[in-house]
C-alpha cells in the first residue's frame, strides 16, 4: 500500500480534520439558505417557546378586554361628535373619523383574542372565521397608523402652506383618495403574502390566538415585513412633520407673537386672527400628544418584529399595539379643544346646544321634545 506523500506542515490527520470542518461548512451554507421553519430556527430553547403560563395569559385577556370595552364606546364618541357638528366638519377631522373608524373596527375584533386566551382549546382555532380576525386586526390596526401619517402630513401643509395651496391639495376628492389609498396600501401589505404563500394568516399554536400562523417557515420575515413598510416609515414622516411645523412655528415668531397679541388685541378682526392661529396651535400640541402614544404604544412592538428571539416580549407589546386604539378618544376628550366642547355637550345630554347642529341633531332633538 503506498504511503500518501508527506506535504509539510500538514499532518494526516489534521488533513482529515480540514475536510471535515470543511463539509460541515458546506452543511451550514445550505440550512442557512434552504427554506428554514422560523418555529425552531428562531428559538434556543427546546422545545419552542409557548405563551402558556395561565397567569400570564390571563393578566393579558384582561387587559385586551379592558381595552376593547373603553375602545367601542370612545371611537363611536368621535364619530357621533363629528356627525353632530358641523364645527367638526373639517379636512383633518376626515382623517381623525376614518382613525377612529379602524381603531373601533380592532376594537370590536380584538375581543376574541381574551376569549382565545382564555381557552384550553379555541374553538375557532381551525375555522376561516380565525383567519378573517387576524386579517382585519392586522388591517385595521395598520390602518391607525397610516391614518397618523396623514394627519402629520395634513397639519404640515395647512400651517406650512398657504391656503390657496392647501384648499387645492385638499378638496373633497383627493381627501377620499387619501383615504382609499391607505386603506388599500394596507390591505396589500398585510395580506398579499399569505396569497402569495410566503405567509399565512390564522391561529398562532404559539400564542395560542388568531394572528399569524407562527408554524408557518417565513413568519417572522412577514413581521419584519410589515414594520419596514409600515411602521417605521410612518414614524418618520410624523417625527419629521411635527419637527417641521414647529421650526416654522419658531422662526415666523408665531409662538411668541400668539403669547404677546392674545393679550393687546383690540380690534376684532386682529382678535379673530389670533384665536384662529391659538386655535391651530392647540388642535397641533393635541394632535402631537397622538404622535407621542405612538411611539409609545407601537414602536415597541415594531422593533420587537425585526429582533430573531423575541418572543416572550411580543404578547405585551402587541397589547400595548391595541392600546393606541383606545388612547386616542381619550387624548380627544382632554385636550382637543372643539372635541373637549362638543363632549361635554353630549355626556351631559345638552345636545341642542352643540354648535353649528347637523340635520342629525335637528331631528333627534325634535323627536326627544315630541
Amino acid at each position: 500500500m503506498k504511503t500518501p506523500p508527506y506535504r509539510p506542515g500538514i499532518e494526516p490527520g489534521t488533513s482529515r480534520l480540514l475536510n471535515l470542518i470543511a463539509s460541515n461548512v458546506t452543511g451550514f451554507i445550505h440550512s442557512a439558505t434552504a427554506p428554514v421553519n422560523m418555529e425552531y430556527s428562531n428559538s434556543t430553547e427546546n422545545p419552542p417557546f409557548r405563551f402558556d403560563d395561565p397567569v400570564q395569559r390571563s393578566v393579558l385577556a384582561v387587559f385586551v378586554a379592558v381595552i376593547s370595552v373603553i375602545g367601542i364606546p370612545g371611537n363611536l364618541l368621535v364619530v357621533f361628535a363629528v356627525c353632530a357638528s358641523r364645527k367638526l366638519q373639517t379636512i383633518t377631522n376626515a382623517f381623525v373619523v376614518n382613525l377612529a373608524i379602524s381603531d373601533l373596527i380592532a376594537c370590536v375584533f380584538i375581543i376574541f383574542h381574551p376569549v382565545a386566551l382564555l381557552s384550553v382549546d379555541f374553538y375557532l382555532s381551525k375555522t376561516f372565521f380565525c383567519k378573517i380576525i387576524a386579517a382585519i386586526t392586522y388591517i385595521t390596526l395598520e390602518a391607525s397608523i397610516i391614518n397618523l401619517a396623514l394627519i402629520a402630513v395634513n397639519r404640515l401643509i395647512l400651517i406650512t402652506r398657504p391656503k390657496s395651496t392647501y384648499d387645492k391639495g385638499y378638496c373633497s376628492r383627493n381627501v377620499y383618495v387619501m383615504i382609499f389609498l391607505g386603506w388599500l396600501y394596507v390591505i396589500i401589505v398585510t395580506t398579499l403574502p399569505s396569497v402569495l404563500g410566503f405567509a399565512a394568516l390564522g391561529f398562532s399554536h404559539r400564542y395560542s390566538v388568531c394572528t399569524l400562523d407562527t408554524e408557518h417557515p417565513r413568519a417572522f420575515y412577514n413581521d419584519m415585513l410589515r414594520s419596514i413598510l409600515i411602521q417605521f416609515p410612518c414614524l418618520v414622516v410624523i417625527i419629521a412633520c411635527y419637527y417641521l411645523i414647529y421650526r416654522f412655528l419658531q422662526r415666523k415668531g408665531i409662538l411668541q407673537e400668539i403669547r404677546k397679541d392674545s393679550y393687546r388685541a383690540s380690534r376684532g378682526d386682529e382678535r379673530k386672527r389670533i384665536s384662529r392661529q391659538i386655535m391651530v396651535v392647540k388642535i397641533t400640541k393635541n394632535l402631537f400628544l397622538v404622535v407621542c402614544a405612538y411611539i409609545v404604544c407601537i414602536m415597541p412592538f415594531a422593533v420587537a418584529c425585526v429582533i430573531p428571539g423575541s418572543y416572550v416580549v411580543i404578547p405585551w407589546f402587541a397589547c400595548l399595539l391595541t392600546f393606541n386604539s383606545c388612547v386616542n378618544p381619550l387624548i380627544y376628550g382632554f385636550n382637543h379643544p372643539q372635541f373637549k366642547e362638543i363632549f361635554h355637550l353630549i355626556f351631559t345630554c345638552k345636545c341642542k346646544q352643540i354648535p353649528e347642529p347637523t340635520t342629525f341633531i335637528h331631528a333627534m332633538t325634535v323627536h326627544s321634545e315630541i
